[in-house]
Parts: C-alpha cells; sequence; structure tokens
C-alpha cells in the first residue's frame, strides 16, 4: 500500500507555515524502512552512543613539531565499530549506498526548501561543506575530502588494497598519521549526523501517517 507523508515547514521571514504532502510508493517505502533500521543500528555503536566528539586542535612548536590533541579520542575497536556500520552507507556496491538513498529522497520531496536541505545533508555527508571552508593537507592529499577519506578507508580499512595504499602514501608522502586520522575521524561524525537525521526523518514520517503504520504491523 503506498505510504503517504506530509512535511510541516515554518518560514520566519515572513512568518508562515507550509505543509508538503506527497505519496511514496510502497515498494520505496520498504526501502526507506530498510535503510532507517541499518542507521539505528549505527546509532547503537558504542562510539556513537557516546556522543560521537572526534574534536582536535593542531599546534606547533620548535621543540615538539607538529602536535595534534584530541581530547575526547574514541579507541580503535569503537572506530572499528563504526566503520562496519557504516559500510552499508559508503561503498557504492550496496543497495543502501548513499547516494542510492538521496534518489530516492528526492524523488519524493520536490518541493525548493526540501531539496535545498537534501543538497546541505549530500554535502555534508561528502566533507564538500567541510572542504568550502578550509583545506587540511599531507603533500599533495587534501585530507578532508571524500576522495582522501574513500581511499584511506579502501587502502588501509575496508579492503586493504595495495595499490591504493601505495598511492595513498605517494600522495600523502606518509603512512595515515594521527593528524590525518583526526580528519577522517571527524568527516565519519558529518556523515553518520546525516545518516541518523536522515533515519529519524522516517520515522517522523511513519509516525505521522496511518497508511505507513498499517504498513509496519
Amino acid at each position: 500500500m503506498p505510504v503517504g507523508i506530509n512535511v510541516k515547514m515554518t518560514r520566519q521571514n515572513p512568518p508562515r507555515e507550509e505543509v508538503f504532502e506527497g505519496i511514496i510508493t510502497d515498494h520505496d517505502w520498504g526501502y526507506l524502512v530498510g535503510f532507517r533500521d541499518e542507521t539505528q543500528r549505527l546509532a547503537s555503536a558504542e562510539w556513537v552512543a557516546a556522543g560521537m566528539n572526534a574534536d582536535f586542535t593542531v599546534s606547533f612548536s620548535a621543540t615538539e613539531g607538529l602536535r595534534v590533541q584530541t581530547p575526547n579520542k574514541p579507541s580503535n575497536a569503537q572506530v572499528a565499530e563504526v566503520l562496519q556500520r557504516i559500510r552499508p552507507f559508503v561503498l557504492r556496491s550496496e543497495d543502501l549506498f548513499f547516494d542510492k538513498v538521496m534518489v530516492v529522497f528526492e524523488r519524493y520531496l520536490a518541493h525548493p526548501w526540501l531539496t535545498v536541505q537534501l543538497q546541505r545533508a549530500r554535502d555534508q555527508f561528502s566533507g564538500a561543506d567541510q572542504a568550502s571552508l578550509y583545506q587540511l593537507s599531507a603533500n599533495q592529499l587534501q585530507l578532508n575530502t571524500q576522495r582522501a577519506l574513500d581511499l584511506w578507508l579502501n587502502a588501509f580499512e575496508f579492503h586493504r588494497d595495495k595499490r591504493k595504499a601505495a598511492a595513498f602514501i605517494r600522495e600523502s608522502g606518509r603512512k595515515p598519521d594521527e593528524l590525518m586520522l583526526a580528519v577522517f575521524r571527524s568527516m565519519l561524525v558529518g556523515k553518520v549526523d546525516v545518516l541518523l537525521r536522515l533515519g529519524r526523518m522516517i520515522t517522523g514520517f511513519e509516525a505521522h501517517s496511518p497508511s505507513a503504520r498499517r504498513n509496519a504491523t
């Protein structure tokens, strides 16, 4: 059964309320619910449940050189758990790859304001919003980019691809160090934040849609 949704938007200037309504096919609704369920699994990861703080500072002195401080640094096991649970959203071969999910959202949330919000979600997930504010590089590799993150994941985490590891070291000048890992952890935080917000959006649709609740029973 198709699922009816409605999104209430409040404009500040001038003050007014607007409601967007739409119908999601049964097939696509099942796909979005499956996505939501995976985001909930991600939310239960230890680092995410603890607040997923990845803030870090960088300083340099003549005596100590470059120093990276991460006050709430997660353990390697906590990061590994998040990487394992975020795989369905970052690997292109997966059904729940982020870009595939966003195509479904954009198909049904065809409203100018919602289109802007979805583009912001895309920019945050890819790191484009962060990269537009500053650039942090190691040798020839700009670290705070989707390309650098993908290269690290495929070279040292997901696939341990030797050719990509060689490319990473060639471009960055070295194996991943604490500065690189701090940047990549901060990008993971951005991705997880987007995924959880989209998952909560689907839960909101379900809560306010009688047809969605019937489909869930």
